[in-house]
């Protein structure tokens, strides 16, 4: 690749600042004035080095620094979920569980039962 030189043999690195006529990826972080910011954004990442383009996140569990119980932890919050969702699906399948123990129930509602059943069973 050629690069431009100056008279005096140098190479003319006016090419190389990170000015508005960059055509690279910029950062997309706003400055404090609420500009864009000027720097090249790092190889996959959308943010530059001071943006926080290098960081991987917070570390996760036991080794971040405000640790307290583990209540709030992916796995219980999943948990908790998935009890919400059977708890749910309970509470949809009773009233047609009491309808077929008392002989009114409609071949509709038995339907109903047999797929709730088998939602209940994927759960399990």
């Amino acid at each position: 690749m050629n690069k431009p030189m100056k008279a005096d043999g140098r190479a003319n690195i006016e090419r190389w600042k990170f000015g508005p006529d960059w055509p690279g990826r910029r950062c997309s972080a706003r400055t404090r004035s609420g500009k864009q910011c000027q720097k090249p954004a790092l190889k996959g990442k959308k943010r530059c080095q001071l943006h926080g383009g290098k960081s991987t996140g917070a570390p996760t569990g036991a080794n971040n620094g405000n640790w307290k119980h583990g209540q709030f932890t992916k796995e219980v919050l999943q948990r908790q979920h998935r009890d919400r969702a059977v708890l749910q699906l309970l509470r949809t399948m009773w009233p047609l569980i009491a309808k077929l123990q008392g002989g009114t129930a409609t071949t509709a509602d038995v339907r109903n039962l047999r797929r709730l059943e088998a939602i209940f069973d994927n759960y399990e």
